[in-house]
């Protein structure tokens, strides 16, 4: 009777464990695909030479002007042996000095923004305005004057619209205006007003800054 019982229950047991250990001879079959992702690139160039310097009634000397589209090895010599320089600061930047700057004397400056993206995008210049001498002075970029009283002061351009890189590579080409205008007996401004400004200093750091052309951009 015993035994009965038993035989059955042992054979189950061994039927279970061939099972786990079993390789089977079946038909199959495997697909794959690779996701390969990269990030796009938002990217912009910004390149500023001197396009031309004006000392009171004359032309600065010596003006190299092939030196100063490239934006190397320029200098001028103003009226009053005051200067235009075009070299690099500590970080790299191009740095445009214009030395004892008297008034009547001015500068133009070449501005070219690239675009290096690989994705398309929406830009803005901006201007920086920095030091006791700014508010002395004429600023205007492309028609817009961005000349102001109040320093330190951050102008902008209005967004550009979107711009795609494979129809467009450089995507401003314009000029900044820089200019110290002779005030006294000028409408608005006193006798002496200039001389306020003698031995002052002033800064305009100018910057390009880009986004995707999807972003939502507000000027």
């Amino acid at each position: 009777m015993n035994k009965k019982l038993f035989a059955p229950i042992f054979s189950i047991a061994v039927l279970a464990a061939v099972s786990v250990g079993a390789t089977f001879a079946l038909f199959t079959d495997k697909k794959e695909t690779n996701v390969s992702i990269h990030a796009g690139i938002v990217k912009v160039g910004l390149t500023t030479s001197v396009s031309s310097a004006y000392s009171r009634y004359e032309d600065p000397t010596p003006f190299d002007a092939k030196a100063a589209a490239e934006g190397t090895a320029y200098a001028a010599v103003y009226e009053n042996s005051n200067t235009a320089s075009v070299g690099s600061d500590e970080s790299g930047r191009v740095l445009i000095t214009l030395d004892r700057m008297t008034p009547m004397d001015d500068i133009t400056l070449k501005i070219s923004v690239a675009n290096l993206s690989n994705v398309k995008i929406k830009y803005r210049l901006g201007f920086e305005l920095t030091g006791e001498l700014i508010p002395a002075l004429e600023v205007n970029f492309d028609g817009t004057d961005y000349s102001t009283s109040t320093v330190p002061s951050t102008k902008h351009t209005l967004w550009s619209s979107v711009i795609d890189p494979e129809t467009t590579s450089l995507v401003e080409d314009k000029k900044l205006y820089i200019a110290f205008p002779d005030h006294d007996g000028k409408e608005g401004y006193a006798d002496g007003f200039d001389d306020l400004y003698q031995g002052k200093s002033g800064n305009i750091l100018i910057f390009a800054e880009a986004v995707q052309g999807n972003a939502h951009v507000e000027d």
